[in-house]
């Protein structure tokens, strides 16, 4: 992806996407591209690749993996205000978003090269995700499915990190409950 990753381009095709509010944008170009998909970037933007890099520092403990994971989250966070961009566009690539900067995250927490700074725009970062997760939950009362549960799974980990704020304690309450009405109702008895 180089040096500086261009969270708001897929890179197969060369298409861009503008940074304006989620809602005013078109998730598939009006004219159309050859083979361009938003699920690249939004893949991307997903945060899985911190999971290794987590793993890697847990191992190693050399500091360049907490600078690049701390390095990519700033990036992210200042190429992706709050609410603009294809990545505030779709409730579930928050969720995600949300649960992997939680999970790696935690392997991060006790390096004392990220300053409380960082933490503090981080936890900000991941509090108005939960926030946009409630708000855009994904919920289809005819076609259960992935985007609702994500949501829900989302809000279940946002909402147990911040457990000790009220909004938060809704996202918590609301994730649990729905967890298992979304189990008994896409989960058949033979599973």
């Amino acid at each position: 992806c180089g040096a500086e990753i261009d969270w708001h381009r897929d890179p197969k095709s060369g298409h861009r996407w503008p940074l304006r509010n989620a809602g005013a944008l078109r998730i598939v170009p009006a004219v159309p591209q050859s083979g361009t998909d938003v699920k690249r970037p939004w893949e991307l933007a997903r945060f899985h690749h911190l999971l290794p890099l987590a793993k890697a520092y847990l191992l190693t403990r050399e500091p360049r993996h907490a600078a690049e994971f701390a390095g990519q989250i700033t990036h992210w966070l200042k190429e992706n205000p709050y609410p603009r961009g294809i990545h505030w566009a779709m409730p579930m690539e928050a969720a995600i978003r949300g649960v992997n900067w939680i999970a790696a995250g935690a392997f991060f927490a006790a390096d004392e090269a990220l300053e409380e700074p960082f933490w503090q725009e981080f936890l900000r970062a991941l509090f108005l995700h939960g926030r946009f997760v409630y708000a855009h939950r994904e919920w289809n009362p005819v076609a259960r499915g992935n985007h609702y549960l994500a949501c829900v799974v989302g809000l279940l980990h946002i909402g147990a990190l911040f457990a000790d704020k009220p909004e938060a304690q809704r996202w918590l309450r609301f994730a649990r409950r729905e967890l298992v009405r979304e189990m008994n109702a896409q989960v058949r008895e033979d599973g």
